[in-house]
């Protein structure tokens, strides 16, 4: 590439044995998180499509900012490149491959688990256990009359706040009376529209949360756009 071009990259500053490193995450899970020399910093805010590399290198040294071998700096911009890191045609082609690869799934595949929590069911069971109201205790304090109910949960896993969500959850209306159960999260890859929603079964251990079409058909009528970036879901860790 003869202009290199970063895309947007989380960069998070890491200490490891005494060295400085930065964890570099792509917020639309093209590459898995990986860290460099945190020196290569700078290097980074440089790759932005308007310099060649000899004039990225030569714009660090005037300013003393970093000193880069050439050769160093052309094998760095090479491996990022072949990660997919670059504005460019890799990227491209490997987006456009995932993209296609989800528009052809039936469900979304649980991405995090074993990760984030079991891939065991009776594991997830027991792990979850603690959150969840006890089947005997028989306390709704709800009407069940169908008024929609909001519940607002902690970002956390859910042993770290296990009293609050069962105390909470054994408030809601009995669930033979639910409908339908919507779920919201705030998205950590934003795209170009403030919202987008699937219509995909979400996959788990215990079996698959079966998306409400009839809903998602209803909220497409109001908003047409609803469903054009549902891509975004392939890595919504909020809502798994």
């Amino acid at each position: 590439m003869t202009r290199p071009k970063l895309r947007r990259i989380e960069r998070h500053p890491l200490e490891r044995a005494g060295e400085s490193l930065l964890v570099l995450r792509d917020p639309l899970d093209v590459v898995e998180p990986f860290a460099i020399d945190a020196r290569y910093g700078p290097v980074l805010d440089a790759l932005d499509g308007t310099r060649t590399l000899a004039q990225v290198r030569q714009s660090l040294l005037m300013r003393g900012v970093v000193e880069v071998d050439a050769e160093d700096l052309a094998e760095f911009v090479d491996e990022i490149a072949e990660l997919g890191l670059l504005d460019d045609d890799t990227f491209r082609a490997r987006w456009a491959e995932l993209h296609a690869a989800f528009e052809a799934a039936e469900g979304r595949e649980p991405r995090r688990a074993g990760l984030l929590y079991p891939d065991d069911p009776d594991e997830l069971r027991a792990w979850l256990a603690p959150a969840l109201p006890r089947a005997a205790s028989g306390v709704h304090a709800g009407s069940g009359d169908g008024t929609p109910v909001a519940v607002v949960a902690p970002h956390q896993p859910p042993p770290q706040v296990a009293g609050l969500l069962r105390a909470l959850l054994e408030q809601l209306p009995p669930p033979s009376t639910w409908k339908v159960i919507v779920i919201l999260a705030t998205d950590h890859a934003p795209g170009l529209l403030p919202f987008a929603a699937t219509d995909k079964d979400q996959l788990t251990p215990l079996g698959p949360l079966r998306c409400h079409l009839p809903l998602v058909d209803e909220l497409e009528q109001r908003v047409p756009w609803l469903l054009r970036e549902q891509i975004r879901h392939r890595s919504a860790d909020a809502i798994e």
